[in-house]
């Protein structure tokens, strides 16, 4: 039995929307006349979401409070964070070591100068803090349960 619709399934349509066709109402503008009709007929109206909560789309065109960095933070621990956040904390407080303060190296790569705690209390102060290179900073660990046993070297 024949569908009474004019298109049939996988045939083409009779007329298809051509590209770059134009709509029949592009170009068209309304009256002065017909606009102050249609602005008085929507006099009183309420919105469409009005009391309506906000989606996560549209929250992004609200005012977003900027982040709280530091002691503002209620997630700061303060000196009772761990070791890889503390050395998060100090790159980027005293940026990246470019050389190596004990022998002076400067032709390695970014990635082979680290921060070394010169105490070993790991704490958030930036003065306890030195720039070593791999080779260096392996020596400068001895005897702290890094690296191989033995005294650790004063640098």
């Amino acid at each position: 039995m024949a569908s009474k619709g004019r298109f049939k399934k996988g045939q083409k349509a009779i007329n298809p929307f051509k590209k770059g066709h134009k709509t029949w109402n592009e170009g068209l503008k309304l009256s002065e006349s017909h606009r102050g009709k249609l602005s008085e007929s929507h006099k009183g109206q309420i919105a469409w979401n009005k009391g309506k909560k906000l989606t996560a789309k549209k929250k992004i065109n609200q005012v977003i409070p900027r982040p709280k960095y530091g002691i503002e933070n209620p997630e700061w621990r303060g000196d009772d964070v761990g070791y890889d956040a503390l050395h998060r904390w100090v790159s980027r407080k005293l940026g990246k070591p470019k050389y190596c303060e004990h022998c002076k190296n400067t032709r390695l790569r970014h990635r082979q100068y680290h921060w070394a705690n010169i105490s070993k209390t790991y704490k958030r102060d930036v003065t306890d803090w030195k720039r070593l290179c791999v080779k260096c900073h392996a020596s400068f660990d001895e005897g702290c349960g890094r690296g191989k046993r033995g005294k650790r070297k004063n640098y």
